[in-house]
């Protein structure tokens, strides 16, 4: 699973979460995968077949609240699919 935090100072109600992951050479732009989900708000686990094996990948996530104001995108992670 990916793991994001809440971060931001607005009162209003964290109403979904869209994430997105990009390969090594690619851009948020572009990503491999965006997805927006009401039900992982904090934590999504990727599907095996999503990815692809020995590659390098970058993550982020942006909060949308009930008023439909996203958050700053969140600092990007790298990992690696393991084959």
């Amino acid at each position: 699973p990916i793991f994001c935090s809440r971060t931001g100072s607005s009162n209003d109600r964290h109403e979904r979460t869209v994430w997105e992951i990009r390969s090594e050479e690619g851009s948020f732009a572009s990503p491999v995968l965006r997805i927006s989900s009401e039900a992982d708000l904090t934590s999504i686990t990727i599907r095996h077949d999503q990815l692809h094996g020995g590659k390098q990948y970058h993550w982020r996530c942006t909060h949308i609240d009930s008023r439909g104001r996203a958050s700053l995108p969140s600092k990007e992670t790298a990992f690696q699919k393991l084959e």
